[in-house]
């Protein structure tokens, strides 16, 4: 059996329907300042396999026309902050401490990261394939 037959026969529900998909990843993967990364290591490993399953998932699947992605977003602004059990003032701390780091000097909306996933899954983004979008507002440029 051929390979494109082969996959389809081992992935049906993929078949029928030209599609994309995209996961999340996250920023720190891409970070090189060793002071960042000394207490993240299985984070940042755990990212990393994330990428690594993209671009393979993606070499699989793009016969069925499926096409794998991952978005990477930074610090975004969402109820998760509260739950890190940190003071008011320590959070407060924190959160200005990344804004500094952030080119508009604040933190990422939700929707902002939904955009883009709304976009990789669109005919728009037809041609990419594997790849890891990093949506941070530059906090791994800085």
């Amino acid at each position: 059996m051929g390979g494109q037959r082969r996959r389809r026969a081992e992935h049906p529900g993929c078949a029928a329907q030209r599609t994309g998909q995209a996961g999340l990843g996250g920023v720190h993967r891409h970070l090189s300042d060793p002071c960042e990364l000394s207490r993240a290591g299985g984070y940042i490993g755990t990212k990393a396999a994330l990428a690594a399953q993209t671009r393979t998932l993606a070499v699989e699947f793009a016969p069925l026309e499926v096409r794998i992605n991952m978005v990477s977003p930074g610090p975004t602004a969402t109820a998760i902050w509260g739950t890190l059990g940190l003071a008011d003032e320590q959070l407060e701390q924190v959160a200005d401490t990344v804004s500094k780091r952030l080119l508009p000097g604040h933190f990422l909306e939700a929707a902002a990261v939904a955009n883009v996933i709304l976009f990789q899954l669109s005919q728009g983004a037809r041609g990419v394939y594997g790849q890891d979008w990093v949506v941070d507002n530059g906090y791994t440029l800085a």
